[in-house]
């Protein structure tokens, strides 16, 4: 990997032998950074699209190579470590990647990608509407978690290296039996791993170590096991970013502080985009989204 956070290293794992790969390299802001990895990679290496079988991007793609990727490799399990930030904040990410940025050369690729296989879990991921990366869904098995608004799909879900998150979206290709049914064990194995933190305000906050938990809101049992816990019928529920939902009773005055939280959230835009959710009797509904 390059220690350059602004030259995004892709690499590309291929069916033709066991641990082979090919690698190229693009500016880290461009659009088509992967396009342009891979165009790189194919002349050199001699590839060919139906021999790739994974890809691991330092930075996660853009919409427009998210596409490229879908269309491309269409069976390929996508990795990545960094989310992508808004356009006005690469600076700041930058920044933050040099922090973390390990030694890794593209030669241990299979070794992390089987690292992230092996030490990965399946679990729901949440995608909103009015994400700019929404259209990439549409190759996915999904069910909707508020029509219109907000999805649930399923991806592999692991540590990498450096600290950070290992995705791999799992396409209709890739999921191993009926959706409904890795539905429900990947909801089963979220709320195995649920953490709770209850403060003294009345105030909750959902967790799991190290992973995604802010898809516990399409858990079957959500709104039965967190109704009593704030001691009313009607609640909140904040998701800032993917590892933490803040909840709290409609009535509670700290109900400004949480959607203060959503609105002000600096999480890049990604899959879901930060959201302020209410639940009731009837279900749960979209009140306010970081825009």
């Amino acid at each position: 990997m390059d220690t350059d956070p602004s030259s995004n290293v892709v690499v590309f794992q291929l069916r033709r032998g066991r641990d082979e790969h090919a690698a190229g390299s693009a500016p880290t802001i461009a659009e088509d950074c992967v396009r342009r990895a891979w165009d790189s990679a194919r002349y050199q290496h001699g590839a060919r699209p139906e021999d790739v079988v994974a890809l691991h991007s330092e930075w996660e793609p853009s919409v427009a190579d998210s596409y490229f990727i879908e269309t491309t490799f269409p069976n390929a399990a996508v990795y990545y470590t960094f989310p992508r930030p808004d356009p006005d904040r690469w600076v700041e990410a930058f920044a933050a990647a040099r922090r973390q940025l390990e030694s890794v050369t593209t030669q241990g690729f299979a070794t992390r990608v089987n690292e992230v296989e092996r030490d990965g879990e399946l679990l729901p991921m949440l995608w909103s509407a009015s994400s700019p990366q929404f259209d990439l869904l549409a190759a996915m098995p999904h069910r909707a978690v508020v029509p219109g608004g907000l999805y649930a799909s399923l991806a592999m879900v692991g540590p990498t290296p450096n600290g950070g998150l290992g995705i791999s979206h799992q396409t209709r290709y890739q999921l191993d039996g009926d959706f409904d049914t890795q539905f429900e064990s990947a909801c089963a194995t979220l709320a195995a791993g649920l953490r709770m933190e209850a403060y003294d305000n009345g105030v909750l906050d959902l967790h799991r170590e190290g992973s995604l938990a802010a898809p516990a809101v399409c858990l079957p049992n959500f709104y039965a096991e967190v109704a009593p816990l704030v001691g009313e019928d009607r609640f909140v529920a904040a998701m800032p970013c993917p590892q933490h939902v803040i909840v709290a009773a409609a009535s509670s005055p700290h109900v400004r502080t949480i959607r203060a939280m959503v609105m002000e959230s600096d999480y890049p835009s990604s899959e879901m985009i930060p959201s302020l959710l209410a639940f009731d009797e009837a279900g749960m509904s979209i009140v306010a989204e970081r825009r």
